[in-house]
């Protein structure tokens, strides 16, 4: 199995159980997810030539960060401004809404587990 820079890294800061190394990979998990996202807005994927829109998914390059665990709020965050640049945001959040979806956790389509939680909560009500 191939392990993504970023993901390795973010696997790292979990396992750490030094405050100041997890500042300095929290930092540096930043920074590298920064240059991901610059690098993809400097040349997106065209919409029109994708498969499947998850081929267009920004977040392929660090899954781990969308996969936030609890107490990881920086993550989220970080997860939702890789998503307000991706081009299949649309389409990823459509897809996190459907019946299809199978991944109940992690940041789809800049949506938070809880935000969508919330939304099927009330479309349950209506």
């Amino acid at each position: 199995m191939n392990i993504l820079p970023i993901d390795a890294k973010m696997m790292e800061f979990r396992a750490s159980a030094d405050t100041e190394q997890k500042l300095k990979l929290r930092m540096e998990i930043t920074k590298s997810v920064e240059a991901a996202i610059n690098t993809y807005d400097a040349n997106p994927p065209d919409v029109a030539s994708l498969n499947e829109w998850q081929d267009g998914a920004l977040c392929k390059s660090f899954p781990e960060v969308m996969f936030a665990e609890k107490g990881e709020i920086w993550a989220t965050r970080l997860a939702q401004t890789a998503c307000a640049s991706c081009v299949v945001q649309g389409d990823c959040l459509e897809y996190a809404l459907s019946d299809k979806a199978v991944a109940p956790f992690g940041v789809w389509g800049k949506w938070t587990d809880r935000q969508r939680r919330a939304y099927f909560k009330r479309r349950k009500a209506a």
